[in-house]
This record gives structure tokens, sequence and C-alpha cells, in this order.
């Protein structure tokens, strides 16, 4: 009752309090000082940690090198938007099997989210000018290319933008594009 209360789903809840100590990590992981969301924590502690101590035949989430104050300091960086939730399934296997500070591996890596709007607009800019043929097709009504652009303005920021600043930044400057056509 005091899962449900706090906004998780039926099927999280069941999955957490199977197991007493799924129970007792997920509570540590929640009080911890970062702070990060319930349904956070619930998303990453019933699906891919699951599945890491299934396919690693862990019987006991307290032997795992990843600590809950850790898992917690991990969502509340996807929570702020520090980090993607695409990173995040990215940087987690090495805190699985390492432990340690998200923050930490984060910053040692380089990965923080991109979310500076005169950064992205820059890289918007930058992907336009590196795509006239493209731009000029969506000048001309074919919008289905807006996805085109979104995918280059990721990878061209190696998956750190913030995918929807990306898409409201990139659809205001294909809109100014699309008006000062000639």
């Amino acid at each position: 009752a005091r899962y449900a209360k706090l906004g998780l789903p039926q099927a999280d809840v069941q999955v957490i309090v199977e197991d007493k100590s799924l129970v007792t990590y997920f509570d540590a992981a929640l009080a911890a000082p970062s702070k990060p969301t319930p349904k956070q924590v619930a998303n990453w502690l019933t699906g891919d940690i699951m599945a890491h101590l299934k396919n690693s035949k862990i019987d006991d989430i307290s032997s795992l090198p990843l600590r809950p104050e850790a898992l917690a300091e991990f969502c509340a960086l996807i929570d702020s938007g520090e980090i993607s939730g695409k990173i995040g399934k990215d940087l987690l296997p090495e805190l699985l099997a390492s432990g340690g500070s998200a923050k930490a591996l984060v910053a040692d890596r380089g990965l923080s989210q991109i979310s500076d709007p005169a950064e992205i607009e820059a890289l918007v800019k930058s992907v336009l000018d590196a795509n006239p043929s493209q731009l000029e097709q969506y000048r001309a009504g074919k919008t289905k290319l807006k996805g085109f652009f979104v995918g280059a303005c990721l990878r061209e920021s190696g998956g750190r933008a913030n995918p929807s600043l990306v898409d409201k930044i990139l659809l205001a400057a294909l809109d100014d594009s699309a008006g000062s056509s000639p």
C-alpha cells in the first residue's frame, strides 16, 4: 500500500515486494540524499537491474556492487535531465559490475546531457548547413524530414543533446527557414 501511494504501478509493486532484499534496497535508494523519484528507481530496479540479476544468476541484490545510494544518484541524474535515459542504459552495466558513483562516471566520460539552448542552436545550425538538399526538400513540403534532422542532431552530439530541446529548437529553425525561402 505504501508503494502504491508513491504512484508506482501494481506490477512494479508486486515485483519489489516479492523479495525482502529488494524492499530493503528500494527503500534505501528512496532514502538517499539525492532524492530520486520513486518511479525512476522502480523502473530501473524492476527492469534492467532485475534482468542483470537473473542473467548473472545473482540471488541477493545486496551483493551487487551498485549500492542503493549510487542507484539513487544515477536516477536523480536522469530525473534532473543531466543525463538521458539512453546514456543511463549505456552506463548502467558498468555501474552494476563495478559500483561507484554515477556522477563521477558521467564526469569522467563527459556524458552529461547538453541542455544549453545556445549550444543546441549551434548544433541545429550546423546540421541544417550540412544538409542543404534535405533542407530544400523540407521547405518544399516534405515535412517528414524533420525526423532525419532530429536524428542528425542527436548523432552529431553523440547522443548527449536533450531530445525535447533539440526538437523544439529544430522546429523553430525549420519554420524560420521555411518562412524565409524565396
